[in-house]
């Protein structure tokens, strides 16, 4: 979720952490939820229990209509007879979230002010000044006190899964490959089929357009020739960080200098023409602000199996009742399948 830092860093900081509120690091409260705000009653009905503690309608909504919106973002549209399927895994999501938060309990994990005073001075520090931080704080409709709220919760979090997955390495070289990006543009020319001569016809016609572009005309090229859907952008892909896109393409994109254009590339979709807009290197005051919160998440990310297989193991072993009818057999024809 961090693999867009540069420029949005900030704010992607912020919308994770409101989005963990529907997330595993749910504190198992409305008042959290609803920032103390006042809800309609039948809001508080209990729609499933965990061990004896109440998920309410009103939790289960908050962590659906996020969850939504995140689909959609992702996605598009979601057809509506895919919003029950929606508000299911909302409610394991906080089914899983209550699991975990009764486990730290047990562990007596805390958060401790000067911790959580630490975690959010590190979330400042990411901003231009602290005036930027709290704008940003409410456009994320959160109040200071809910983040801190939220960043106790963290903390314990933190605590709770470097016990069940321990203290992994990370390499330096894996915190950069993280940072790293470049911005690039590509003019993709395709096959027209699968064979042999299909290919060869490709490749000649994207030699012919590489003696054609330069840097000045590339945009103009792309959207006149490039078969994909960035030639209404001028072939313009964004930043791309290791991993997003298949070797070929990413093993050139990262290894040419800003306005140096490469020679026609193959890959599964065809040949592609690259060149690369802007490079942000992991080097600088902007990477040593974010490299502890790159080297958690990779650290998180090593031992996500290990995490994932404590929550179902645990998760087999409460007690879950469904009080919420359509949920219930919802959650029947799941064991069924």
């Amino acid at each position: 979720m961090f693999q867009k830092m540069r420029g949005k860093m900030k704010t992607v900081v912020i919308i994770v952490l409101v989005a963990m509120f529907g997330g595993v690091l749910w504190a198992g409260g409305s008042a959290l939820f609803g920032g103390g705000q006042a809800v309609p009653a039948e809001a508080t009905t209990v729609v499933a229990t965990v061990n004896g503690q109440g998920i309410t309608l009103y939790d289960l909504y908050r962590t659906f209509i996020r969850q939504l919106q995140q689909l959609e973002q992702q996605q598009g549209s979601v057809p509506g007879r895919s919003y029950e399927a929606v508000r299911y895994q909302a409610l394991e999501s906080l089914v899983n979230s209550v699991v975990v938060s009764q486990e730290m309990a047990k562990r007596n994990l805390t958060a401790s002010k000067a911790e959580v005073d630490a975690e959010l001075q590190q979330i400042i520090n990411l901003f231009s000044s602290e005036d930027e931080y709290k704008e940003q704080l409410k456009l994320a409709g959160l109040t200071e006190e809910q983040f801190r709220a939220q960043l106790a919760e963290e903390v314990k979090f933190e605590k709770f899964q470097k016990e069940i997955i321990g203290d992994l390495a990370v390499s330096e070289q894996e915190i950069k490959d993280l940072y790293e990006q470049v911005r690039v543009s590509h003019i993709l020319i395709s096959p027209a089929g699968l064979t042999d001569e299909d290919w060869t016809v490709a490749e000649g016609r994207a030699w012919e357009v590489y003696a054609q572009v330069d840097v000045d005309n590339f945009a103009e090229v792309a959207e006149t020739v490039s078969e994909d859907a960035s030639a209404t952008r001028g072939g313009d892909l964004g930043y791309i960080s290791k991993g997003q896109t298949v070797p070929e393409f990413e093993n050139t994109a990262f290894s040419l200098a800003v306005g140096q254009i490469s020679e026609p590339v193959r890959s599964a979709y065809g040949y592609h023409i690259i060149t690369v807009t802007d490079r942000k290197d992991a080097e600088g005051e902007e990477f040593e602000k974010v490299r502890p919160l790159l080297e958690d998440l990779i650290r998180n990310e090593k031992g996500q199996a290990d995490l994932l297989a404590w929550i179902e193991k645990a998760r087999s072993e409460a007690e879950v009742v469904y009080l919420d009818y359509p949920m219930n057999a919802f959650d029947q024809l799941q064991a069924e399948n």
